[in-house]
């Protein structure tokens, strides 16, 4: 039987298996379709598919680095959290449906352990100050920056296909058989993972 190698890969990289994370280029944009997880035999994308081959390899190569998503508390679990500037910590349960989880969760300021929320004591009581002064970055803002960003791009990668569709239609050299595979070949091209990989790599 061959040996499987894919768990020793996602603890070599620093995730568990089942763990999400983003796949960040040397530029910090996002590769792939996040999120990614390993599972006992692949990495995978957000959509469960396989996740393509060169994504695991830049990112054995270094080239390429992985961020781990934000732990997030199931409802009914419990969690640690910072509780005041002093850096003071408590336990609760999580539940979805109560304002105070989810401002904390929402914040960052939930920790699956007691010492994993006393390493994160310094980063939230620096946010606390950024609150108190009224300095904070409004989550709103950055989402909506993200979501203009992925439609520009959405928008270049469609000019991009449509472009190709406008140059096979006009081509005095393709056949007609040959031309509709053309035609097909972007069709399929424009809504494919594939694609998008192309146009991450020429972007």
């Amino acid at each position: 039987m061959e040996k499987n190698y894919i768990p020793e890969v996602a603890r070599m990289l620093g995730v568990e298996i089942g763990e999400e994370f983003d796949i960040l280029d040397e530029n910090g944009d996002a590769r792939g379709w996040n999120s990614h997880k390993f599972t006992k035999e692949m990495m995978v994308n957000c959509m469960g598919g396989e996740a393509r081959g060169w994504l695991v390899y830049y990112l054995l190569t270094g080239e390429y680095t992985l961020q781990k998503r934000p732990w997030r508390p199931k409802e009914g679990e419990g969690y640690y959290y910072i509780r005041s500037t002093d850096g003071f910590l408590s336990r609760s349960t999580f539940h979805n449906v109560d304002a105070d989880d989810l401002a904390l969760l929402n914040m960052g300021n939930c920790f699956p352990s007691k010492d994993a929320a006393e390493a994160a004591v310094p980063e939230m009581l620096a946010k606390f100050e950024e609150i108190k002064k009224g300095e904070t970055c409004h989550i709103e803002d950055e989402c909506c920056c993200k979501k203009e960003k992925m439609t520009e791009c959405k928008m270049e990668y469609e000019d991009m296909m449509n472009a190709l569709e406008k140059a096979a239609r006009s081509s005095n050299v393709l056949s007609g058989n040959d031309e509709q595979q053309v035609l097909e070949f972007i069709s399929e091209l424009r809504y494919s993972e594939a694609g998008w990989g192309v146009w991450d790599d020429i972007d």
